[in-house]
């Protein structure tokens, strides 16, 4: 009992699509008539088509009604499947009293070529036309508001379509396959693209995206190789996985502020976008969103996104340089793999891990820095970073995984700091500039094959004790050597904040010990390290050496006396064999102070700022005009500085004096003077120490001065005589008068005197 009822309601649940998606007949009947079968309603006189012979060829026409018996019936729908498979069918007329076309009821009709949807039908089913492969174009009536999934998928022939106004929704890969579509006017009521929905369109070369959109679905657009551009509207948040997958002809697309995530793939492989503006918004990027855009120079990934994923940028070819944001915290697999135009990145702070083979293959990446937050490094990191030539390991860093550095060809120097624990099988395999390696005390364990093919190899630094893994120096050169040493002072306990160790043995890479005298410096092991003694005694320690070169005290700054400086424990040495050790104290020369002469120091030139040009001879001199002689005025500034003479403030031409040391001493010359006004000027003897200012006068020549006093002695004479000839104008008749009386006056005193001495 128990297997009938679940029987039965596998069947229901199997029928219920279908139930769901035909039009319900409440009393029906089944009639065939020619090669289409219909399905009659009794009650509501409606009929559908629900069959067609598969041998139905050439031109065929749906009636409007049909009689059974005495009945008419009105068709007004197509049924699922009704004329699928119908390969030999041509043409088609359906009738206006059609309101809807059922699911794949055309589907692979490959010889249809023509077909008209009558104003009536509003839904067009999923699959409805797929594969009709000979239809070249289509008009889709004005009621239609959606169109299925796969509805014209794989009509290989259809060119155009016309979507009417009224459709707010295009299906899943509705237009899949449509290889001849060369354009698509999708009307401003669409707010949804399904995914696929124009998959494959390889002869699309435009398309028009309406501002309604809000979504675009998985694999949208997909291999339409053809579009060159498009332009995503406004109300777009998210860009569907693989959306744009395979555009080769793309080259510009425009994304908007509003979209915050771009999904998987989504533009993967397209091999002619030179540039994309990924807007602040966007705060995801999914796995491989740009793997293949082999044309993309730049790119600027938003503050907002926070992990990078999948082989993101993985094959980006022309991609040169690239900034990665404060906000990441993960770089994924493969991120930015084979980028091989890659020169250089710089990657945050932010940043905790590297995944696996994220700059593999990055053969023109020259430098990179990694930052003290990033822990781990994934396998095959760097990988074949063939132009790498050094990199540094933060402290933060504990492991090193499998491959990490493999083939990296030009890299010479690597730093491994303290905190790695773990070297990974076959790290710096085929490493072939690398020369030497200082593994830390902190390293418990190197894989196998670690230093497989390091054919420059020749001295490799690893804690006495530490177990090799197999075939860790398998094709490496003879001459290697591994010096195996024991730590005497560790960096926290150390003045020079430097690990220092003592070297206890020397071995070749099959582990041998080598017997033959050896010298190694202090610094051998590189920076971070000091080796302060050796054991065996076979070995002689010295010290690594850099020549500083003497250089002479100025006035002003000190100089030094020729030394060396040991790179490794810092020590000053007075001879290049670092056999006479001096103090920082003695390789120090004191400034020698200036010597001024003249207002300047004769040393560096420098002005003394005490001095004061003064005119020390000459000042406030006189010159007669028409005198033979010149005049001479002598500066405290030296004669080597002297720039130009000043009168009244402007310059004198050189032709009119002459200039001698001694300090300096200009003499002017009589024929300039001479055409200088009678009176003071002033003279200024210019320097670069400073002006020296004096005055002269010029008088007038002797004879002009006689005959000026005659001239006016002359005046003066002419005056009285000319006072004298006014009196007869009464101008005198007062002093006449005054001069009467004053006689009278004398002339009675007198006599009165006479009379009182009588």
């Amino acid at each position: 009992m128990k297997k009938s009822i679940l029987s039965l309601l596998c069947i229901l649940a199997f029928a219920l699509p279908f139930v769901a998606a035909t039009p319900c007949f409440a009393d029906t009947g089944e009639t065939t008539i020619g090669q289409i079968t219909y399905q009659h309603d009794t009650e509501t006189d409606e009929a559908m088509v629900t069959h067609a012979d598969s041998g139905i060829s050439g031109d065929v026409e749906i009636p409007g009604t049909i009689e059974v018996g005495d009945q008419k019936y009105k068709v007004t729908s197509i049924g699922d499947h009704a004329f699928s498979w119908c390969t030999d069918l041509t043409e088609i007329t359906i009738p206006e009293s059609v309101t809807s076309i059922g699911d794949h009821a055309f589907r692979g009709c490959s010889s249809l070529t023509q077909i008209t949807i009558p104003e009536g039908v509003t839904s067009i089913g999923d699959h409805a036309f797929s594969e009709c492969s000979s239809l070249t174009q289509i008009t889709i009536p004005e009621g239609v508001t959606s169109i299925g999934d796969g509805a014209f998928s794989y009509c290989y022939g259809l060119t155009q379509i016309a979507i009417p106004e009224g459709v707010t929704s295009i299906g899943d890969v509705a237009f899949r396959g449509c290889s001849s579509l060369t354009e698509v006017a999708i009307p401003e009521s669409v707010t949804s693209i399904g995914g696929g929905a124009f998959n494959a369109c390889s002869s699309l070369t435009q398309i028009t995206i309406p501002e309604g959109v809000t979504s675009i679905g998985d694999y949208a657009f997909s291999g339409c190789s053809k579009l060159t551009e498009i332009a995503i509207p406004e109300g777009v948040t998210s860009i569907g996985d693989g959306a744009f997958n395979s555009c080769l002809g793309l080259t510009q697309i425009t994304i908007p502020e509003g979209v915050t995530s771009i999904g998987d793939d989504a533009f993967y492989d397209c091999l002619s976008l030179t540039q994309i503006a990924i807007p602040e918004s966007v705060t995801s990027i999914g796995n491989g969103a740009f793997d293949g855009c082999s044309s993309l120079t730049e790119v600027a990934i938003p503050e907002g996104v926070t992990s990078i994923g999948y082989g993101t940028f993985a094959f980006c070819s022309s991609l040169k340089e690239i900034t990665i944001p404060e906000g990441v915290t993960s770089i994924g697999d493969y991120a930015f793999s084979w980028c091989t135009g890659l020169t250089e990145v710089a990657i945050p702070e932010s940043v905790t891990s590297i995944g696996q083979g994220t700059f593999a293959d990055c053969s023109s990446l020259k430098e990179i820095t990694i930052p003290e937050s990033v822990t781990s490094i994934g396998d095959r990191a760097f990988a074949y970073c063939s132009s790498l030539k050094e990199i540094t390991i933060p402290e933060s860093v504990t492991s090193i995984g499998q491959g990490t550095f493999a083939d990296c060809s030009s890299l010479k120097e690597i730093t491994i700091p303290e905190s790695v624990t773990s070297i990974g099988q076959g790290t710096f395999a085929d490493c072939s500039s690398l020369k030497e390696i200082t593994i830390p005390e902190s390293v418990t364990s190197i894989g196998d094959y670690a230093f497989y093919g390091c054919d420059n190899l020749t001295n490799v630094y690893v804690r006495d004790g530490l177990s090799l893994g197999t075939g860790s120096f398998l094709n490496v050169s003879q001459g290697v050597h591994v010096w195996c040493y024991k730590v005497l002072k560790n960096a926290e306990a150390s003045e020079d904040g430097k690990v220092h160790v003592a070297i206890v043995s020397v071995e070749d890479k099959d582990g041998a010990d080598i017997t033959a005298s050896l010298a190694i410096s202090d610094g051998a092991m590189g920076d971070g390290y000091v080796i302060d003694e050796v054991k065996p005694s076979n070995l002689t320690l010295k010290h690594t050496l850099t020549k500083t070169e003497a250089t002479p005290a100025t006035c002003t700054e000190p100089g030094n006396v020729e030394y060396w400086t040991c790179d490794a424990c810092g020590k000053y040495f007075s001879d290049e064999n670092g056999s006479n050790e001096i103090t920082a104290e003695d390789t120090m020369l004191k400034a020698i102070g200036h010597s001024y002469e003249n207002g300047k120091c004769t040393v560096c030139s420098e002005v003394d700022p005490a001095f004061k040009a003064m005119i020390i001879e000459g000042a406030n001199g006189k010159w007669q005009k028409g005198s033979e002689d010149a005049l001479s005025f002598t500066s405290n500034a030296a004669f080597a500085d002297f720039l130009k003479v000043q009168i009244g403030g402007k310059d004198v031409d050189s032709s009119n004096y002459t200039v001698k040391e001694g300090s300096t001493i200009v003499t002017l010359k009589p024929s300039y003077l001479e055409t200088l006004s009678v009176g003071k000027h002033t003279l200024a003897i210019v320097s670069d120490t400073g002006t020296a200012e004096t005055e002269f006068t010029v008088v007038a020549a002797e004879k002009q001065v006689v005959d000026d006093e005659s001239a006016n002695d002359k005046a003066a004479s002419d005056g009285d005589k000319e006072s004298l000839a006014k009196t007869g104008d009464g101008s005198m008749l007062p002093i006449t008068v005054l001069s009467i009386l004053a006689v009278v006056s004398i002339a009675t005193g007198v006599f009165a005197l006479r009379r009182s001495r009588i």
